[in-house]
């Protein structure tokens, strides 16, 4: 097998675990989302009505981008009712509990 075969391969292979990566992020990312709105009281089907669909983007995009995954599991995981203030969204969540 030549070179250029074996780095196009690589190249394939890269290409592949960085779509696997960021699919696994995403879908890890809406789970936690999701969580933490049942958590707090929110419906997360509210995510998918028409009215707050444009703020869902935005709220996704947050969370994808979040660097704290971790303490997000941990708080969703103690299931107690310490405030999120180390979410991104947390102000978006509370203003639609509010006139939700």
């Amino acid at each position: 097998m030549s070179d250029i075969s074996i780095a196009v391969i690589l190249v394939i292979v890269a290409a592949a675990l960085v779509f696997w990566f960021l699919k696994y992020k995403a879908n890890s990312s809406e789970r936690r989302m999701k969580r933490m709105m049942q958590h707090i009281g929110l419906d997360p089907e509210i995510a998918n009505q028409g009215d707050t669909e444009s703020i869902f983007k935005e709220v996704r995009r947050r969370c994808r981008r979040c660097q704290s995954e971790g303490q997000c599991e941990m708080w969703l995981a103690s299931m107690n009712d310490e405030a999120n203030d180390f979410c991104p969204n947390a102000e978006v969540f509370e203003e639609l509990k509010r006139v939700g």
